[in-house]
């Protein structure tokens, strides 16, 4: 977890702190979701080859945290934001007793949508690679999206391939 702050007011270097303390046990714990909620899906024939790489990954027995990291510090920043705007949500839980809480309620919210939960996995299983990025891109915005947040990168133009030199 990249510790800093993220919005005017985010100055709650305990609980910063906190998160970042619980980063790799959260990460693990998000791994594990997705692989138990990967169960309902894996035979379907869309879901074969990444099937098939997050078994390979699983066998590996480790994973690069940087695939998930900004997606962690994400919800991390959400969390943290939500307690300095309490009067916008019908229900808070203050402080760092509550940040394992609301980040198991949010990944378990995420794994339950499955186009979230196959941008994870192949994000996770082809780490490091052109596949692996974009789902980590795809999977960033959709939590932008649920957040009401702008897009990744809104200001990037994608050059046009099929234009003359």
């Amino acid at each position: 977890m990249i510790i800093g702050r993220c919005f005017e007011g985010d100055e709650d270097e305990e609980l910063m702190l906190y998160q970042h303390d619980c980063y790799y046990e959260s990460l693990r714990c998000w791994i594990y979701l997705a692989g138990h909620r990967h169960c309902y899906y894996h035979r379907l024939p869309e879901w074969v080859e990444v099937s098939r790489q997050w078994d390979k990954f699983r066998e590996k027995g480790s994973h690069d945290h940087r695939t998930i990291q900004a997606h962690h510090d994400l919800i991390a920043e959400r969390f943290r934001w939500i307690q300095k705007n309490p009067d916008r949500f019908f229900w808070v839980i203050h402080g760092k007793f509550g940040w394992l809480d609301f980040y198991n309620s949010e990944i378990a919210r995420f794994m339950k949508d499955a186009e979230m939960l196959r941008q994870f996995m192949t994000a996770v299983a082809y780490a490091n690679t052109k596949v692996g990025y974009d789902a980590e891109d795809a999977l960033l915005d959709s939590m932008r999206e649920k957040y009401g947040m702008e897009k990744l990168y809104p200001n990037v133009v994608e050059e046009d391939n099929d234009s003359e030199s």
